[in-house]
């Protein structure tokens, strides 16, 4: 039997994973509250849903991304059907929510024996053969299968979520911040930085002068800020134990990276042949390759101190858009090499 370990939406897809390939398994899911952020998926990430069954409600799509870098010309603008989709997490939540074999309970402890798990919540104890741990940066998945992580230094998110007009994404480099813009009625702005911001410099006056005329800001809400910290696992895989989502990799969210590429993860393992501690390596092992690209993908990224090379670094983020995007980035960064 599988233990999955976390009910977000990564829990969730491995449910339905198991479900398909007819792995047995039981899904810890306590009660969480509800997020309402707009998230971004790439066309793979909505095929890959579709092929399990779900319907996703996509609000948004966008067909038009513009890689801009402040107070220069330089401007990218990349038009093609479509570059990817918006959906409320909320939204997302509740179609991929399924209460079959579903266990609404915190797990309190997990304890790792020669050839299985022990799960203890506060009203029962259940058995496993392996533990898939979607529960997130402060995985006790992680913890109780001793695999340390690696980490940079903490970045400072706002999330304003503001009614935005224009057809466009929009991603661009500010000397202070990375900002992202998600048009529509009830759109978000995602602002990432390494230092925290004066709530001044974060107006919606100041964010329109930045924008200039590749949007424009019709009303933006209050803000929800916070503050992560960028980490990688050492392994994906130890003592039966395999991380997904968060747990495995952690990420700044302006690249609208992290859930398609977990996504992109999980599609490897509904691949796969079955479940044992062979295959799962192998799988740990082309995943961790992964991650730990991207995680030096955007720690490069962050790290950018002159935006001139903005658009050059984007290129790093891979299979958000479309294949051919890393050409025409790098074609357009290299104009200021």
């Amino acid at each position: 039997m599988i233990a999955i370990l976390g009910g977000g939406i990564v829990g969730h897809v491995c449910q339905r994973i198991c479900e398909k390939n007819n792995w047995p398994y039981t899904i810890f899911a306590p009660p969480a509250p509800e997020h309402k952020k707009l998230l971004l998926l790439n066309q793979q990430s909505v095929d890959f849903l579709t092929q399990l069954g779900f319907d996703i409600p996509t609000t948004y799509t966008y067909t038009k991304l513009k890689a801009l870098q402040h107070r220069r010309f330089s401007r990218l603008l990349i038009e093609d059907a479509p570059v990817c989709y918006g959906v409320y997490s909320h939204h997302l939540q509740q179609a991929l929510h399924d209460s079959k074999n579903a266990i609404p309970e915190l797990v309190q402890s997990i304890a790792l024996h020669e050839n299985s798990i022990t799960l203890q919540t506060q009203s029962d104890s259940y058995e496993a053969s392996y533990l898939l741990g979607c529960d997130g940066q402060q995985s006790l998945a992680r913890k109780t299968a001793n695999i340390s992580l690696s980490y940079r230094n903490p970045c400072h998110i706002i999330c304003m979520p503001a009614n935005i007009e224009g057809d466009s994404l929009i991603q661009l480099q500010h000397k202070l911040y990375s900002l992202a813009a998600l048009p529509g009625e009830n759109g978000m702005l995602i602002i990432c930085s390494k230092t925290p911001l004066e709530p001044e410099s974060v107006t919606t006056s100041k964010l329109q002068q930045i924008l200039k005329h590749h949007c424009y800001l019709v009303h933006a809400k209050p803000t929800i800020s916070y503050q992560i910290r960028p980490s990688l696992a050492q392994t994906c895989y130890r003592n039966r134990c395999l991380l997904l989502g968060n747990a495995a990799l952690n990420i700044e969210p302006i690249a609208a990276q992290g859930l398609n590429h977990a996504l992109f993860n999980l599609k490897k393992l509904y691949n796969t042949p079955n479940i044992d501690t062979l295959q799962l390596q192998s799988l740990s092992d082309a995943m961790q390759k992964q991650n730990q690209e991207l995680y030096d993908h955007m720690a490069f990224l962050s790290s950018t101190k002159t935006s001139s090379h903005f658009a050059k670094q984007l290129i790093l983020s891979t299979n958000i858009f479309f294949p051919d995007i890393k050409e025409r980035l790098l074609k357009f960064g290299n104009r200021h090499v």
